[in-house]
């Protein structure tokens, strides 16, 4: 991802540094052929499934890509870079939230928020359904104060005011202007989120509707995330997963404030790019 703004913004300095013989240089640059290799062995699979008797039926996103009677004029190379964009859409957004719910539930001030989702939790069998945990109240509430702080994507998505301009509430905005919004300002607004910087998944019982309208952990519009359905499933039954075989999980000594604060490239990270944990027996 940081590669990818650096080549958008600074084309030529890509360029020049692709002369430099400085091994991880040449390995940061060449990223985006690993991730388009990814997407082409991504293509070949599917093609080998839906030849299979157990995928002769498949319907799916790919599918009706390499389908020739109705995608005809949609090259290999296309599909490829579509799947390698939604191999980083589909994991790397779904981790980065999911570890830092792990560690907003195991901080030290958390442990009641962490008992009472562990006992939502237990209630449920390994094997339960994803309609029945989809049903886990506060297991879901938990999910949603962790998107509202640590989103994977809480930066700020220009977009261009259309001809003739537009008015937002008192204030008229010429055509052409690049306009934003941003979730991490947003989210924690204090006059939408009361004790803004606090982790309190309460708050999500009865959200007023102003807390509705601004939550926006997938962006808005009509350009939202087309995968934060399968996202919201991913993030559930992963901590789910997780809290029911690994109940007496605790953060390592390692694992810090400091090592865990926010460094946004887009996609937001650990600053110390990990979150150690420990199992307690």
């Amino acid at each position: 991802m940081i590669i990818s703004g650096i080549r958008a913004e600074l084309s030529t300095f890509v360029k020049l540094a692709g002369y430099l013989p400085i091994p991880p240089v040449q390995n940061a640059l060449k990223l985006s052929d690993r991730l388009n290799t990814y997407g082409r062995v991504a293509i070949e699979n599917h093609k080998e499934y839906i030849n299979s008797s157990a995928g002769s039926n498949s319907i799916s996103l790919f599918s009706r890509f390499l389908d020739s009677s109705r995608n005809g004029d949609i090259s290999i190379p296309q599909i490829s870079a579509e799947a390698s964009n939604l191999i980083i859409a589909g994991s790397d957004t779904t981790a980065v939230s999911l570890t830092y719910l792990v560690w907003a539930v195991n901080r030290p001030q958390n442990r009641e928020i962490k008992r009472k989702l562990q006992a939502e939790i237990d209630s449920l069998p390994l094997d339960a359904s994803l309609a029945d945990i989809s049903d886990l109240k506060y297991l879901r509430m938990v999910v949603n104060e962790s998107l509202r702080l640590y989103g994977a994507a809480p930066g700020s998505l220009p977009r261009v005011c259309p001809p003739g301009g537009a008015k937002l509430g008192d204030y008229f905005i010429p055509g052409g202007t690049t306009v934003s919004t941003q979730a991490y300002t947003l989210h924690r607004d204090e006059a939408i989120f009361e004790n803004p910087g606090s982790f309190v998944p309460e708050r999500w019982q009865s959200p007023t509707e102003d807390m509705r309208h601004a939550f926006m952990p997938f962006g808005g519009g009509s350009r939202v995330c087309i995968g934060m359905h399968l996202a919201m499933n991913e993030l559930m039954l992963g901590t789910f997963v997780f809290f029911k075989t690994c109940p007496s999980i605790t953060l390592a000594e390692s694992t810090t404030d400091a090592s865990m604060e926010i460094e946004n490239y887009f996609l937001i990270a650990p600053k110390s790019h990990r979150c150690e944990v420990k199992i307690v027996k």
